[in-house]
């Protein structure tokens, strides 16, 4: 299994969830869109930037996903950075002002579906919004997740 398959999965079923993909990054295609850091944080025009896998809407909900075959601690952190530091609120507004009014950013993350995984997700529980695992067949399962985010 590749990131790639993990992220082309994952939008399949958000498709199928009546979600819009408002932006998606494959490995290495630069089709990402970067989040910059606001103008007083930025050295220069990239620096700090932070590119999510698949950035998704839905009724009030903007899902901010970054996936990898293996859990990774480093796209947590930068999902963490990226709502709670302040740092990048100016693009976080851009995104949800095309959102209702009261749009909330909810991070999360996709892996595959392996046992190791699952229990490094469970830990991270109370610092992401959601967790979602692919199997090999290309199934999305939800590990956590607010109710009613996924159904």
């Amino acid at each position: 299994m590749t990131e790639e398959y993990v992220t082309k999965a994952v939008m399949a079923w958000l498709k199928g969830l009546q979600f819009e993909i408002i932006h998606f990054d494959y490995p290495g295609s630069g089709t990402g869109k970067p989040l910059h850091p606001n103008q007083e944080f930025r050295k220069n025009q990239n620096a700090g930037a932070i590119i999510p896998d698949i950035i998704a809407a839905r009724g009030k909900a903007l899902t901010l996903f970054e996936n990898k075959v293996w859990f990774s601690r480093g796209d947590i952190d930068n999902l963490l950075l990226l709502r709670n530091s302040g740092r990048y609120t100016e693009a976080l507004d851009r995104l949800m002002q095309a959102q209702p009014n009261g749009c909330m950013p909810l991070i999360g993350t996709a892996l595959s579906k392996e046992d190791a995984n699952i229990t490094r997700l469970l830990a991270v529980k109370d610092e992401i919004d959601f967790a979602i695992v692919v199997n090999p067949s290309g199934i999305a399962e939800v590990i956590f997740a607010p109710n009613g985010l996924f159904d």
